[in-house]
C-alpha cells in the first residue's frame, strides 16, 4: 500500500519545530512494521522550524531517518503576517495539483491534515481521475476551521477568509471517505455541517517515547534552578494568547510564601515580550525562550509539577490535544491542568489537578496542594499520567489505530 500525506506543518526531530513530528514516526512504523510506503509532502518553509528544508526546484525528494519527504516550494512568510500565511497556503494546494508522477509512487490513499484545509481539493480531483486507483480521501481535523477563528480571533463569519474557509471545511466534511481528528468530540462539529453518515475515529496527538527522552545532563538552566533551590513549576510550549500564561504566572503572587516557588516557561510567540516586561522578578521567574526539543525533557523531569492552561472559550467543547499532554506525562510529574475542557487528559489520567480556566487564586491553591502531597503521593500521580501515555499516545498505539484506518 502506498499512502500520501499531505501536510503543510510537517516535519522531523531534524527540524526541531516540536510540533510536527507526528507523520514522521507514524511513517517510520507503518514501514518498519506493516509495510507501508508513506510520503509526507510538507513546505518547503515553515516558521516553527529551526533548520529549514534544503531544497532544489518545485519539488525535493528528501528522506529523513527512513521517511520520504516531498518538499513542496513555497514563499517565505512572515508570521505575524496573515497575508502571507494564507498566500502560502494557496501556494502550496496550487503545487499539489501537479506533483510529478515519474518521481513518486502512485498512493491508494491520501491523507490531509489540516492546517491548511484546501490540499483537500487536490486530493478529491486526484481520485476523481484515478479511475479507482486511489481508493480513499482521509482528511484529518487538527483545530476545527473557521470556528476557532471566529471563536477565539472574533472574526466575522462575513468575512471573505472565513467564508473560503467555510466552504472549504463542508467539501472535506461532504466528500471525504473517512474523516479523523486529534479532538474527542469534533464529530459533534461535522454533523451540524452536513447531512450524512461520517467514518469518525479519533486518534489523539502522542509522542514517540524511546526517542523523545533526550540528555539529561546538566545544562546551564538547570544548574539555575538548582542554585535557587526553590519548587519549580514549569510551561512548556507555545507562548501565545491561546495559551492563558498570563493567569499562571498571576498565581505566583497568590501563594501563600511565593519565595518558595520558581516559575519557569519555556517556549516564545507573540506574547513572550509582554510578560517579560510585566513579571520581572528574576527571583520569581525564569523566561527561557526556545528550548532544543533534545533539552525539553531533562528539564521537564526536573521541575516539581507542571502546569498547562486555556481560556474559557465554547471551542473547548470538542476537546484539545496539544503535544504538551504527552511531553509532561513522559516526564513523569505531577500536573495543574487550568481549564473548562469537554474532555481534559489530566482528568482522565488522575495525573494531577484540575481548576476552572483563568483563575489565579485557583492555579495557586493547586500548586500548594501538590508541593504539600508526600513525595510517594507525588510519584503516584505521577505514574498515573505515564502509564495514561503508553496505553492512549504513544506512537505505537496511534501507528496501530492508523493502520486499521487505512485497512479498512
Amino acid at each position: 500500500m502506498s499512502v500520501w500525506v499531505f501536510n503543510q506543518f510537517a516535519g522531523s526531530l531534524h527540524n526541531s519545530s516540536g510540533a510536527g513530528e507526528r507523520y514522521h514516526f507514524i511513517a517510520q512504523r507503518l514501514k518498519r512494521d506493516k509495510q507501508i510506503d508513506i510520503t509526507i509532502f510538507a513546505a518547503s518553509y515553515n516558521h516553527l522550524f529551526v533548520n529549514q528544508p534544503e531544497t532544489n526546484g518545485v519539488y525535493t525528494i528528501e528522506y529523513i531517518d527512513g521517511v520520504r519527504y516531498c518538499w513542496v516550494k513555497i514563499p517565505k512568510y512572515s508570521p505575524e503576517s496573515g497575508i502571507g500565511r494564507l498566500l502560502s497556503w494557496m501556494v502550496f494546494m496550487f503545487r499539489l495539483f501537479f506533483i510529478p508522477r515519474e518521481r513518486i509512487v502512485s498512493p491508494s490513499r491520501i491523507i490531509v491534515s489540516s492546517m491548511s484545509m484546501f490540499p483537500i481539493y487536490p486530493a478529491l480531483v486526484r481520485k476523481l481521475f484515478s479511475r479507482g486507483r486511489i481508493e480513499q480521501v482521509i482528511f484529518e481535523i487538527r483545530d476545527i476551521w473557521p470556528l476557532t477563528l471566529i471563536e477565539m480571533g472574533g472574526f466575522s463569519k462575513f468575512n471573505p477568509v472565513i467564508i473560503l474557509l467555510s466552504i472549504t471545511e463542508w467539501v472535506a466534511y461532504r466528500f471525504a471517505d473517512k474523516i479523523i481528528s486529534v479532538l474527542p468530540f469534533a464529530d459533534q462539529h461535522i454533523r451540524t455541517k452536513v447531512n450524512r453518515e461520517v467514518l469518525f475515529t479519533w486518534i489523539p496527538n502522542g509522542i514517540e517515547v524511546k526517542g523523545s527522552i533526550g540528555n539529561t545532563a546538566q545544562m546551564p538552566l538547570l544548574q539555575t534552578i538548582a542554585e535557587r533551590n526553590r519548587i519549580v513549576v514549569t510551561y512548556a510550549g507555545a507562548v501565545g494568547t491561546a495559551n492563558a500564561l498570563n493567569y499562571f504566572l498571576e498565581a505566583h503572587t497568590k501563594l501563600k510564601d511565593p519565595s518558595k516557588f520558581l516559575f519557569l516557561v519555556l517556549g516564545t510567540g507573540p506574547e513572550l515580550a509582554k510578560l517579560k516586561q510585566k513579571y520581572t522578578n528574576a527571583e520569581a521567574f525564569i523566561f527561557a525562550g526556545k528550548v532544543p526539543k533534545s533539552d525539553v525533557h531533562a528539564i521537564l523531569s526536573q521541575s516539581n509539577m507542571l502546569f498547562i492552561g486555556w481560556h474559557d472559550l465554547p471551542i473547548y467543547r470538542f476537546g484539545v490535544s496539544a503535544n504538551k499532554y504527552s511531553d509532561y506525562m513522559l516526564a513523569k510529574k505531577p500536573i495543574i491542568s487550568s481549564g473548562n475542557l469537554a474532555y481534559d487528559p489530566v482528568r482522565e489520567a488522575g495525573c494531577g489537578v484540575v481548576v476552572e480556566a483563568e483563575d489565579p487564586d485557583k492555579i495557586a491553591s493547586a500548586i500548594e496542594y501538590l508541593s504539600n502531597l508526600a513525595p510517594a503521593e507525588q510519584v503516584k500521580l505521577s505514574d498515573f499520567g505515564y502509564q495514561y501515555l503508553l496505553r492512549t499516545n504513544s506512537m505505537e498505539v496511534l501507528a496501530d489505530k492508523f493502520f486499521t484506518l487505512l485497512t479498512t
